[in-house]
């Protein structure tokens, strides 16, 4: 099937519109079998399917691209890396959402300690300038500089929060992103894991994680560790005829080998992109709660500091 039109999202009122770009191509495929076909073939492990398309040897042909010598740099056209990353998808995954100053701002406004100092500066502020006796002593002050406080203590917090946000994620771009090997126009080179595409012949070795799915098309005693993905303990060896699907995620317990790449990116499988995701999310998660509670200690002596609370 095609991919569905791009559509706008608005997560903020302040925010711009985020168009959602299509991962790959059904409609503009130059290839013999679609994108949405060969991921459901991969990730249905269909040997009946593969068969048809001519074993790993027919896939190759309709991928246009050489189990020998994998896929050529200088090709052009639809033989060409490019072609083949528009089609299928790069080996990437889109960027977390990051939240504005103001949306940090919203966040910070959330918390207890804030709402509590809110309703306090509220009402001094009202019976200050409401009472005749308080408004000639000037009482209405004390609420006017608890607004103060809790206006400094939501940017500082938020201004905190978004640093500490940027910082994570050049950690996270620089830690994901690896050399690993593989096979163009007949010669074995090293490129980064985010430059693989559908179609490229990919060497993996013992102690190498995956970064792509792939069927095996030969190696020797290769046996890959599925237990981040299925909880299977014990690794499983992989046969060309039987079993020769190497999964993003998974580890080379022994030997080597060398796959096809079928799926990259957020296209390897809805159940591992679905578990990396949570994963992923889980981290920042706990990442930011923690940011948040050693920044509550600080906001709450500034506030008592500035609005002159013991």
């Amino acid at each position: 099937m095609a991919p569905e039109p791009a559509k706008p999202k608005r997560r903020w009122p302040w925010q711009k519109e985020e168009v959602v770009v299509p991962l790959f191509d059904d409609v503009n495929c130059p290839y013999g079998v679609k994108p949405s076909d060969l991921f459901k073939v991969n990730e249905e492990k269909d040997m009946s399917k593969l068969k048809e398309l001519g074993g790993v040897a027919g896939l190759c042909a309709v991928l246009k691209t050489d189990q020998q010598h994998g896929l050529d740099p200088a090709g052009s056209g639809d033989v060409s890396i490019e072609e083949h990353r528009r089609v299928y998808g790069a080996n990437t995954f889109p960027p977390v959402p990051q939240k504005n100053f103001f949306a940090l701002c919203w966040e910070n406004v959330q918390d207890p300690i804030i709402l509590l100092l809110i309703a306090a500066a509220l009402v001094s502020t009202v019976l200050g300038a409401a009472l005749e006796e308080q408004r000639k002593e000037g009482e209405w002050i004390e609420g006017i500089a608890i607004w103060v406080a809790v206006a400094i203590v939501i940017m500082v917090g938020a201004g905190n929060d978004y640093q500490k946000d940027l910082q994570f994620r050049k950690l996270n771009a620089q830690k994901d992103v690896i050399e690993v090997t593989v096979t163009r126009a007949g010669q074995t080179v090293m490129v980064k894991n985010t430059d693989l595409v559908v179609g490229d012949v990919y060497l993996v070795n013992m102690g190498d994680k995956v970064v792509a799915d792939g069927i095996m098309i030969d190696g020797f005693h290769l046996v890959i560790d599925e237990a981040s993905l299925t909880g299977e303990s014990d690794p499983i060896k992989k046969i060309p005829e039987e079993d020769p699907w190497v999964r993003s995620g998974t580890q080379v317990s022994e030997g080597s080998g060398r796959l096809l790449v079928v799926a990259t990116g957020t296209q390897v499988g809805s159940a591992r992109v679905g578990w990396n995701w949570s994963w992923l999310s889980s981290s920042v998660s706990t990442a930011v709660v923690a940011c948040q509670q050693q920044l509550a200690g600080i906001a709450t002596a500034r506030v008592r500091q500035v609005g002159g609370m013991p």
